[in-house]
This record gives C-alpha cells, structure tokens and sequence, in this order.
C-alpha cells in the first residue's frame, strides 16, 4: 500500500478526511497526520509517504511555503492541497510549484476517491519506469564515464523498433576517425521513438559532433524525426546534458524543416525581447484565471471562449518548453475539473493520453499538429456542456466499444449496429470524441491489456487475443507505440515490490 500523510491545522478538518475516506479501498494507508507546514516536514522525514494532502493556509509554515520546501527535499513525493474558492491565486502558485492536483473545500469523499485513484495508478506506472530504469543501469552499469568531457544526443525516429542501433554504430564509426570517442546508449532517458546517447572523451569537439549527427541522418535520410546534441561538459555533469539533448529536441515542433538542432533553439525569447516573452507568459496566466472563474460561476460560453484562445498562446516559439509543458498540464488539471462526472476516469486517461505520457512534445510534428490536438481535447470536453443528441449517440458508441473491444470492431460495422452511414459516423465521432475511431478502439484495448498484464495468469498471446489482436506479435507492436515498453518489460516492473 502507499502512505499518505494528511496536513492541516483544523483538527476536526483531519479526522474528518481520515474517518470518512475508505483508504484500503483505494490501496492506500495514512501514514501520519500534521498541523502545520513545520511538523509536516519532520513526519515527511520519518514516515516517507508517497503522497501528502496539505491544506494551503495554516499557521508557521502555509501551505506554499512547505510544498516549496518539501518539493526539495522529497520531489518523489505527490502533494495535493485542499483549497478554498477564495484561495485560487494560493492554488496556481501550487500548481506551478508542482503540486498534482487541487481539491475544493469542503472536502468530498468523491473528490478524494476521484484524485487518488488517479495518483494511485501513476504511482504504479512509475514504479514500473523505475524498475526498468535499474535493471538496465545495472546492466550497462561498466562504463560509469571513463573520460573527462561528455555531451549528449538524443533523436526522435518515428517507427524507430531497433534503430538505436543503427544509430549507435554510425556514431561510433563517424566518431572513431577523430580519437578515442565513444558513445553509449542511455536508456534511463530513452523512451519509445526518443533515443539518448552519451559522447564520452577525453577529447570532444562541436564539428565532430555535428559531423556525426548529420551521418546519422544520411543513413535515416527516409524516416520522420529530428536529433539534437547539447553543449559539450565535464562528464560528471551527464545527467544535466542528457536532460538538455531532450528539451532541445523538444523544440523541433517549431523548427520542421530542421533535421539537427543545438543549444541555439533552445529558447525561442532570442530576439524577440524579454518583455514581449513576459507579456505572452501574462496572458496564459490571465487566461487560466478566467476561465477558472468562469468555471466557477458556469459561464460556460466565457469559458469557451477563454479556453479555446489557450492553444495559441501555449503552444507559441517564445515560451520555453517547460512553460509549455507547464501550462498544458495545468490546462489538463482545469479541463479535468471542468467536465466533472460527466466523462469517467478511463475516458479521460484516453481523451489526455497523447499529452501526459513521457515527452509527449516529441510526437508532434509541427506547432499546428500540437495546437491542433489541444483544441480537440477542449472541444471535446465543451461538448459535453452543449446537450447535443449527437453526444448521445457518441457515447453509446463508446459504450458499445468498450463493451466489445474484444471484437474485429471497425467503422463499417459499427455504423451498421447503430444504423448509420459509416462515413457520417467516423466524421462524427472524431469530431464530438476528439480521435478517430480506430484510435479510440486502441486505446480502450490497450488500457485493458494493461490492466491483464498486472497478474501473471496470462500469456501475452492470450491477452493479444482477449483484447482484439489476432497476432502477438503485431499486439506488442502496438502496446510498445502506446506505452514506450513492451508488454513483457510492463509486466515484470508491475510485478517488482
């Protein structure tokens, strides 16, 4: 079970959380209670929950003084506050400090439920990362930087199954003519179609990077993606290179035409003035403050409007990409709170999929592609405010879905079932789901494999099987696209303690 340690300096607030909430359901057990910021660090200490739920005003220490203090020294560690109406500018600066979530008082066993099932399953899916993450450390655990300067690159290669090798042997001739240069594969920063390697040497220059990137993509001249390489220092700073290598090649969106880009795209404020990059940053915050009020007061119509202005100045070449990441989850968090009851949890883990999983900005091409899937998944969400018979008819449809995900479900068929032209349907659905139809199937299959892989009772065949897929081999292929591991690496990191 996870622990959770409950913070708040009303007495009677705390027993009530405590008493009211079915913890063992949720597979969680309270680890320790607190008053206050202060106290609330010292059982973090000694208790060491997975989570904590904090008020957001207390006495000593608020609630944004701890989290601050507390996300230092314990980053692992979930924090989510309990906040009034009146208390939403506390709960932006929480949201921006890295909270996960927020929960309105008074506080609702629903709500509680609602927000910790959620933690509770990513907390598995990131024990399943850290698992693999240290086999495979021990694994390549021999070279540990032999040589003094280190940079990293990293690439994104759509469809890219065995590419890193490809990729590891071309850097390793390109480099060889230079010296003694060698590159390793680091899988703690790889994931799906994104491959990180170290450069390590005593002697490391710009061009021969350069150089071997670009040989890199002469061998890939056919295949979808981008590389980058970060700026050349001491290997003992490696981890801080590999996390460079990945943002910059995060900001290939705004660059499609480039294959290779450096440290020089970074930052998209070059140029462009400070104040101008601030004024940008301004309106996403003005922005999520509207539509937060507006939500409040069921304006629905204001909040549209707010919320479909937001793409536009997210997903914008001034903002770096952590502001971008930054206000897409708090947009997510906004949305999520928004549609309420009205979408179930497994509906909105597939509407959200694309924009939550691990360096999700990889997979688009261009900003438009990015702004694009934004607008659906609000568009998606507003239709459930309009009341359209449309809605209806798509939610039985994923209904029907989930009911027979088992099937050779297509379009034709499903149109014939609910009596309908199939090319309205599939026009219909994509607009009021958000995806199209294929891809929604897949993604119900695919969050059902995972549930079949948590015990080992099956064979992979068989749940390729039970889950639509005829072949297993092509059923990997697929969950590997949609998780970023293969079936069998997701099953032995949700088998580990």
């Amino acid at each position: 079970m996870y622990r959770i340690l409950v913070v708040d300096d009303e007495k009677y607030i705390r027993k009530s959380i405590i008493n009211r909430v079915n913890w063992e359901q949720l597979g969680v057990q309270v680890a320790g209670e607190a008053a206050n910021g202060v106290e609330a660090l010292e059982l973090l200490e000694k208790l060491h929950p997975q989570i904590v739920l904090a008020d957001i005003r207390m006495p000593l220490m608020d609630g944004l003084a701890f989290i601050e203090e507390a996300k230092k020294r314990f980053p692992e560690v979930r924090y989510v506050i309990t906040s009034a109406y009146s208390d939403f500018e506390y709960a932006r600066q929480a949201l921006r400090l890295g909270v996960e979530d927020y929960i309105l008082k008074p506080v609702k066993v629903e709500d509680v439920n609602k927000v910790l099932n959620r933690l509770v399953h990513e907390l598995d899916e990131t024990k399943i990362a850290r698992h693999l993450k240290h086999k495979m450390s021990l694994e390549e655990g021999q070279f540990a930087g032999k040589k003094r300067l280190a940079s990293a690159a990293a690439f994104y290669v759509e469809e890219s199954d065995g590419v890193e090798k490809i990729i590891g042997n071309c850097l390793e001739e390109t480099l060889r003519q230079y010296g003694e240069v060698e590159s390793y594969y680091l899988h703690e920063y790889s994931c799906g179609e994104c491959h990180v390697f170290l450069l390590n040497g005593d002697a490391l220059e710009k061009p021969w990077i350069q150089s071997a990137l670009e040989a890199v993509w002469s061998l890939l001249e056919n295949r979808e993606g981008a590389a980058a390489w970060s700026e050349i220092v001491d290997v003992a700073e490696l981890a801080g290179a590999a996390d460079s290598s990945v943002r910059i090649l995060k900001r290939k969106l705004f660059y499609p035409e480039k294959k290779i880009l450096t440290g020089r795209y970074l930052t998209g404020g070059v140029g462009k003035g400070l104040t101008a990059v601030q004024g940008n940053q301004q309106k996403i915050r003005d922005s999520m403050n509207d539509i937060y009020q507006y939500q409040m007061k069921r304006a629905h119509e204001f909040m549209a409007g707010e919320l479909l202005l937001l793409p536009d100045l997210i997903v914008d070449r001034r903002n770096s990409v952590a502001v971008i990441e930054g206000a897409i989850t708090e947009l997510l968090v906004l949305l999520r709170r928004a549609v309420g009851n009205q979408m179930d949890e497994t509906e909105l883990k597939i509407l959200f999929h694309r924009l939550r999983e691990k360096d999700y900005l990889l997979r688009y091409r261009t900003e438009d592609e990015l702004k694009e899937r934004l607008k659906e998944v609000i568009e998606t969400v507003l239709n459930r405010f309009v009341g359209e018979k449309d809605m209806d008819v798509v939610d039985r449809i994923r209904e029907y879905i989930r009911n027979h995900y088992a099937d050779n479900l297509n379009a034709v068929e499903i149109a014939a079932h609910f009596f309908l032209n199939a090319s309205y349907l599939s026009a219909m659905f994509k607009e009021k789901a958000g995806m199209n139809m294929s891809a929604y199937i897949e993604a119900v299959r695919m969050e059902k494999a995972k549930q079949l892989l948590k015990g080992d009772r099956l064979s992979v065949t068989e749940i390729a099987m039970r889950t639509g897929y005829a072949e297993s081999n092509y059923f990997s292929k697929v969950f590997k696209k949609y998780t970023g591991m293969s079936p069998r690496q997701y099953r032995e990191g949700e088998q580990q303690p």
